[in-house]
């Protein structure tokens, strides 16, 4: 499941991420347009407060788990892979990295 979301999004991605019970049978990654150097994992920690599922910021190559949200790191696009995800730093996309399009 992929949740995409613009600087002003936090409350709708806590939202639909607090709809989501802990057994969810599916890997959420998100991608939140945010400051370039706001990787204190503020975000991930926020979102961890209103739902069940636990959240983290990706790290390159990591495995995608049920139940489990990754987090786009500030100034990485997130990309999905056959069973993980990937990091980059290619040229942000409509001035965004990470970019909501990346992702999708």
């Amino acid at each position: 499941m992929a949740i995409g979301a613009s600087w002003g999004g936090l409350r709708a991605v806590g939202r639909v991420l607090a709809g989501l019970p802990a057994d969810t049978p599916a890997a959420v990654v998100v991608a939140q347009h945010r400051q370039p150097r706001a990787g204190d994992g503020t975000l991930a920690r926020l979102l961890a407060a209103r739902c069940e599922l636990h959240v983290d910021e990706a790290e390159d190559k990591q495995a995608l788990t049920p139940g489990a949200v990754l987090i786009a790191p500030s100034d990485y696009h997130l990309l999905v892979e056959p069973g993980s995800v990937a990091l980059s730093v290619d040229a942000p996309l409509h001035f965004s990295r990470p970019s909501i399009d990346v992702l999708l």
